[in-house]
């Protein structure tokens, strides 16, 4: 008996280091950039970052960063300031207008900390919370709600914090609260219309809702106050470049640098200020004079927080990450974690190589083996490719190389798509000059200094010249997709001498389709286009009354695969007048099911078709008497797309996704049935309120079929779901079973991931007595996974011991796996 528990716990402990990673059905998980940091806390060995991915930690122990994010805990993803309290607590400020308590210790988040502060619906609705600064007896933070600025004001009071009030009443009413400095019993606020003060000590004073409980600093009226801090019992703040010191009721001049005054901090008789690109240590001498014993100047970005400990420095830039600089050393080192390149993400790309490839306006971004390797775009063109490779990136740290193109402060990478082994990326609104490239870039991401921009050389791409106020410089390109041969479509906008369509075939020939020798029925202004099953190309266009104009529609051509040969090509195009059921000529999207069900989205919502006699025929969905979808926005930017396993994805601008699962159902979800459904049955689709989704105005969407996974741009990163219809697979591969051990009643469910279509299961014991058996049709089977409750055929949980899982399905097919159960 001994020695069989002894074997079971070693199973357990083997099963468990296997079980870590597993994703379960109906789980998100988000990706944004941690480079956007905001705030600065050093905690003993750890430096805390607040940053537009949530909070980042850097250990200055063993050089590594962690990341806590919302998926972890976090309330909302974007965290803008950082207080830790006399409890060694983190109160975060964040974006969403929330304030979330994180245990350095522990690593979570406890949001029931203060009694009677709701954290996440605060009854005044703030939009955001910008600063938090205390001192042990009282702790405020700068909110915002609507146009209006104040402060929370929190207290402690037998053992405990309290929330006591807010107030709205500081300075003008148009002034913006910029930061906090909390004094023994005095609150400094410093705003864009000067320096405010509570003149009554905060023990005494009963109401701070009062615009006269406030005085300002005089000397500071009209005027914009970026930052205030205690240093050595003295307050100081900043005005423009200059720094300034409280000396009972008059205000002293102390120095003055280049540019503006970020942040101010410092201890121990030393004061260090921060300029746009420059830091700056002075010693303070026994008259309060200031005298510079450090300058450092950072040329290619922006200082914008800083901390000190004893004699080192750290402060956070806008986009070289976290410093560090030490009394007496000579250089500033910097550190950078591993992470996406940027949030604002326009377009994504999929496959077995790379889980992701993430297009922004700052470059692209690939995930690979869960790191992040980014290609900065530069405009050195003169040394374009710098940096690391791919297979030389560091998981652990930011892992970058460099191309050197250009997009517009208008433009976007508009879509993304592979040709063997080279990404090609459309740069939509772009210039070119000597070499100044855009149009669409081509890279290997295993070789990117091979790279190449195609533009308008060798009869490449159209410029935008005689077209509205285009000239031979401006390029507009949009959709880019590959098709079964090869060969590469790209649509432009504004094209010269009406070649909206261009094609480069392997051999890396260009060929084009214009306005003319559509018949015109080709307009400037494609928003998409896809390939039907016989091969036809089909494009969709958006209506515009802008020069040089567009009457929308779809058109479909068949050019008999023959790129050269003009003659024999068939066009056709459908509007609302040729009898197909189109309720509007305002065509953003279009893509086929894998039955061949033509689907497009609208400016009216979403319609699908079948193809009689090479035509589509339409109709729009409606629900008795109402029509779906018609309240939700959409514009040129969103996309309708299949997934291998039949089920319809819309984005929208405003309102999420939507989705139209394979079974034909709008997938509904119904609260007071079942509160732990998964979340694709979220009533009509995911929206940030909903689900795990970012933001509610998706770029672009893109699935990874082998890992059952959908993928969604938006500007604050790229959100993951974990769906329940992935394509599935002919043959079984190897059960993957987790948690393991599963714990009862810790865990909820077991997750047996890689089922085949209309799979069942069976739940043994180890000498094979039938304990529960899970039928394809049950509840329990979502898609390649089932979720067992660890019950029995009667409804009681199953003993502690190790049990065999059968998973089969009506061909025949099976495949076997072990769990390991504890029942405490």
């Amino acid at each position: 008996m001994l020695k069989s528990i002894k074997y079971f716990i070693i199973f357990c402990l083997f099963v468990s280091t296997i079980s870590l990673s597993q994703s379960v059905v109906g789980e998100w998980k988000n990706y944004t950039s941690a480079l956007d940091m905001r705030d600065i806390k050093v905690v003993e060995n750890k430096i805390y970052i607040a940053t537009s991915g949530g909070l980042l930690s850097y250990s200055r122990d063993n050089d590594n960063f962690t990341k806590f994010k919302q998926e972890d805990g976090l309330s909302s993803i974007s965290v803008q300031s950082i207080y830790q309290d006399k409890n060694g607590i983190l109160w975060l400020g964040m974006e969403e207008g929330e304030i979330n308590y994180y245990y350095p210790e522990k690593e979570e988040v406890n949001n029931n900390y203060i009694e009677n502060y709701d954290y996440q619906n605060f009854k005044e609705k703030l939009d955001s919370i910008k600063v938090i600064q205390g001192n042990g007896q009282h702790c405020f933070a700068v909110c915002q709600m609507d146009m209006d600025w104040g402060v929370l004001h929190f207290y402690w009071k037998n053992g405990r914090w309290l929330y006591k009030d807010f107030y709205f009443s500081i300075g003008d009413k148009s002034s913006r609260i910029k930061d906090l400095y909390l004094g023994p019993e005095t609150l400094f606020v410093a705003t864009t219309s000067g320096l405010y003060y509570n003149e009554t000590p905060l023990l005494e004073v009963s109401n701070l809702k009062s615009p006269n409980a406030w005085k300002k600093v005089q000397g500071t009226g009209g005027n914009i106050i970026k930052s205030v801090t205690g240093i050595d019992g003295n307050v100081y703040f900043s005005k423009d470049a200059s720094l300034f010191r409280i000396e009972e009721n008059d205000i002293q001049s102390l120095s003055k640098i280049e540019g503006r005054i970020n942040s101010i901090t410092g201890n121990n008789g030393k004061i260090i200020l921060s300029g746009a690109h420059l830091v700056q240590v002075y010693k303070v001498g026994q008259n309060g004079d200031l005298k510079l014993n450090y300058k450092k100047v950072l040329k290619d970005t922006e200082i914008k927080k800083l901390a000190s400990v004893n004699n080192t420095v750290y402060g956070i830039t806008k986009t070289k990450g976290l410093f560090q600089y030490r009394s007496g050393d000579k250089n500033i080192e910097f550190y950078k974690p591993n992470t996406l390149l940027n949030a604002g993400i326009t377009s994504l790309y999929s496959d077995r190589e790379n889980e992701i490839i993430a297009a922004s306006k700052k470059g692209f971004s690939i995930l690979k083996n869960g790191a992040w390797y980014n290609l900065i775009r530069t405009r050195d063109y003169e040394e374009p490719f710098k940096g690391e490779t791919i297979s030389e990136m560091d998981p652990e740290k930011f892992s970058a190389g460099s191309l050197a193109y250009h997009i517009s402060n208008f433009g976007k990478v508009w879509s993304i798509d592979k040709r063997e082994d080279k990404i090609y990326g459309s740069l939509h609104r772009t210039y070119i000059n000597g070499e100044r490239k855009g149009g669409l870039i081509s890279f290997n991401p295993d070789k990117p200094s091979e790279y190449v921009v195609y533009d308008t050389t060798n009869n490449g791409l159209p410029s935008s010249e005689g077209i509205a106020n285009g000239n031979e410089n401006y390029l507009v390109p949009s959709v880019a997709k590959v098709d079964q041969r090869g060969n590469l479509w790209l649509a432009s906008w504004y094209a010269h001498q009406g070649k909206v369509i261009s094609v480069l075939d392997k051999e890396e020939e260009w060929h084009h389709f214009t306005l003319e020798e559509s018949g015109h029925r080709l307009t400037q202004f494609i928003c998409d286009l896809e390939f039907g099953p016989k091969g036809n190309v089909w494009f969709v266009s958006k209506t515009t009354s802008l020069e040089p104009g567009s009457k929308g529609g779809i058109v479909q051509l068949d050019y008999d695969d023959n790129l050269e040969n003009k003659d024999d090509d068939e066009w056709e195009r459908y509007s609302t007048t040729s009898g197909v059921g189109l309720k509007n000529n305002s065509v953003f999207s279009i893509d086929f099911d894998r039955s061949g069900m033509i689907w497009i989205l609208t400016s009216e919502g979403v319609q699908k078709g079948r193809i009689n006699n090479g035509a589509p025929n339409f109709y729009q969905f409606s629900n008795g008497n109402r029509t779906i979808l018609t309240n939700v926005s959409f514009s040129d930017i969103n996309k309708i797309r299949a997934d291998k396993d039949g089920n319809i994805w819309v984005t929208s601008t405003g309102d999420g996704v939507r989705a139209f699962s394979k079974e034909g159902e709008w997938l509904p979800f119904d609260k007071a049935v079942n509160d732990t459904i998964d979340s694709l049955d979220v009533a009509y689709g995911f929206t940030k309120n909903n689900s795990g989704l970012m933001n509610n105005t998706i770029n672009d969407i893109t699935f990874n079929e082998e890992k059952g996974k959908v993928y969604f741009a938006t500007q604050e990163g790229i959100s993951v779901l974990k769906y329940r219809y992935p394509a599935m697979k002919k043959e079984y591969d190897k059960l993957k079973v987790f948690p393991s051990p599963f714990i009862i009643p810790r865990h909820q469910k077991v997750v047996i991931d890689g089922l085949l279509e209309n799979s069942s299961v069976k739940i043994m014991t180890i000498t094979g007595e039938l304990v529960r058996k899970i039928d394809s049709d049950n509840s329990m089977i979502k898609g390649r996974q089932v979720h067992w409750d660890g019950r029995d055929q009667s409804g009681n949980f199953v003993g502690s011991g190790v049990y065999v899982i059968l998973a089969y399905n009506n061909e025949g097919r099976s495949q076997t796996a072990k769990i390991a159960i504890m029942r405490k």
